[in-house]
């Protein structure tokens, strides 16, 4: 199942505070980025979660500069560590936070930043696992109806069943099968929705 900022804060054994006035997004986290760079935005590709101690952010400018590039780069948020160059998450960094809508949060001492990605990596995984069940659950069934009585015919039944669209098979131009989605789904569904293709 995909994880969320709302997730990630909700997690006891995490400890994660909210800090500032921004709503969490329900968007799902695509990554977990640590950085301490001044300017993160070239290695970031949207939808982290940005991890950092802030000690290159020495000055309320640099914290802020900070702030309005990670959300540039469509950073879900920004976590700080507290405890060892700064106590506290500046003040600059979160009043920049809340006006840009970016949510910040504080990452006690004790918890490393690896805890965070491993349960962010961890959720990924099982997204990712899921999806490949999904699709050996559908081989087989489509390998089940085409080796059956039906033979073609319900192949193509199962896959417009599958899929919530009408189907058809063409050679050489010309239209040879085809079958009806379910009429209450049909159209609103685009086909694989619900059975990813593997990547990598």
């Amino acid at each position: 199942m995909a994880i969320t900022l709302p997730d990630l804060l909700s997690d006891p054994t995490l400890g994660l505070v909210a800090e500032g006035r921004a709503e969490p997004p329900t968007q799902p986290i695509q990554w977990v980025a640590v950085t301490e760079l001044e300017d993160p935005r070239p290695f970031l590709s949207g939808a982290e979660v940005i991890l950092t101690t802030g000690v290159r952010l020495k000055t309320g400018a640099a914290q802020r500069a900070f702030v309005r590039r990670a959300h540039e780069a469509g950073a879900l948020a920004i976590g700080f560590g507290v405890g060892l160059t700064h106590r506290r998450i500046p003040a600059a960094l979160l009043s920049e936070a809340d006006e840009v809508g970016l949510p910040a949060f504080r990452v006690p001492y004790e918890v490393p930043f690896i805890a965070i990605g491993k349960r962010v990596a961890d959720a990924l995984s099982a997204d990712h696992y899921a999806g490949l069940e999904d699709l050996l659950e559908a081989h087989a069934v489509l390998a089940s109806a085409l080796l059956g009585a039906g033979g073609l015919g319900t192949l193509l039944a199962e896959l417009a069943r599958m899929l919530g669209t009408d189907v058809a098979l063409f050679q050489y131009g010309a239209r040879i099968a085809g079958a009806a989605g379910p009429p209450g789904v049909r159209g609103n569904r685009r086909p694989g929705t619900g059975y990813p293709s593997p990547r990598g």
